[in-house]
């Protein structure tokens, strides 16, 4: 038994040796004391570390939410979240519209009639045509884009915060489509506008 005890009093000895020269601070009284304080020290300390790793472990929770909140902003918000539902539904209702008169459109600009057609340059005809076929292919995906939507105002963000940092490149990709969509259709709109 005292064999057990010296080599546990010699472990506790060492381990306070390395808690000083980490910085805590241990009075000499107690580190010379060889009894039951001894334990009672370890212990202690044992039970500080554990609560400064529990710190640790909340502070960098914080510091991940926080990022979130930089990153993302108001995204993450339900309020917002429906605001972007609607405002797709109401893009989808409009892109609709636009595809469903998209063939008569294209067939003005192919088949012109004098009283009948756009006032567009011949070289402006090509690029509206390729911008009403990709606002074809967007209506088609409207319904999608609408599921999405409320996929993602359902979701439980604080379980899928870790996933969204794999599916950064993902989301870079569709902004960078999203924003050559809107290019597009910015550039279609200031062409309509100049030939008014």
């Amino acid at each position: 038994m005292s064999e057990s005890a010296s080599e546990f009093v010699s472990g506790n000895n060492g381990f306070l040796d390395l808690a000083l020269q980490f910085g805590f601070t241990v009075e000499e009284e107690v580190a010379s004391d060889c009894g039951a304080d001894d334990q009672l020290i370890l212990g202690e300390i044992l039970v500080d570390i554990s609560r400064l790793q529990e710190d640790i472990r909340q502070l960098k929770l914080k510091e991940h939410k926080h990022s979130l909140n930089q990153k993302y902003g108001r995204l993450t918000e339900p309020d917002s979240l429906f605001q972007l539902t609607s405002s797709l539904r109401d893009l989808g209702c409009h892109l609709s519209y636009i595809a469903d008169n998209s063939s008569k459109l294209q067939h003005k600009l192919t088949n012109p009639v004098i009283s009948d057609s756009l006032p567009l340059a011949t070289k402006d005809q090509l690029p509206l045509i390729a911008l009403t076929d990709t606002l074809t292919e967007v209506v088609k995906n409207a319904n999608n884009l609408s599921t999405s939507a409320e996929w993602v105002s359902n979701q439980d963000w604080e379980k899928s915060a870790d996933g969204l940092e794999n599916r950064t490149d993902q989301v870079e990709k569709l902004a960078a489509k999203l924003r050559s969509l809107a290019f597009k259709i910015q550039t279609f709109r200031e062409k309509l506008g100049s030939t008014k």
